[in-house]
């Protein structure tokens, strides 16, 4: 994947999909796990990575790299956009979602100096 424009031109999102071996997210609790070091991102999904990049992977596509500062964390639930093409809600489009966290957890890498 690239990284397309958004609506802000001076941000890029990059992206990957994944799809379960069997069944569907909705059906039980799954481990969503993100690692994330000043030269590395790695996504995983119960234990199974699914996509990494290294700071020099983007930094080839873009001069923007800020993953070595401090981010806060924000867990959510985002609907909306155009995923769907230009279908619009109709009666049968579920009226509720919602995501059921059982627990979060961060570790910190106590080798590194603070920042």
């Amino acid at each position: 994947p690239e990284f397309p424009r958004t609506p802000n031109e001076d941000h890029r999102y990059i992206g990957q999909e994944y799809d379960l071996p069997s069944g569907s997210f909705s059906e039980d609790f799954h481990l969503y796990q993100f690692e994330w070091t000043d030269s590395l991102l790695v996504w995983s999904i119960d234990d199974v990575e699914f996509y990494r990049l290294t700071r020099e992977e983007i930094e080839a596509r873009t001069s923007y790299y800020p993953f070595d500062q401090p981010f806060y964390v924000i867990l959510n639930l985002a609907i909306g956009g155009d995923f769907l093409g230009n279908q619009q809600p109709d009666e049968s489009t579920p009226d509720r979602n919602e995501v059921i966290v059982d627990y979060v957890r961060i570790y910190q890498d106590t080798n590194k100096d603070p920042e």
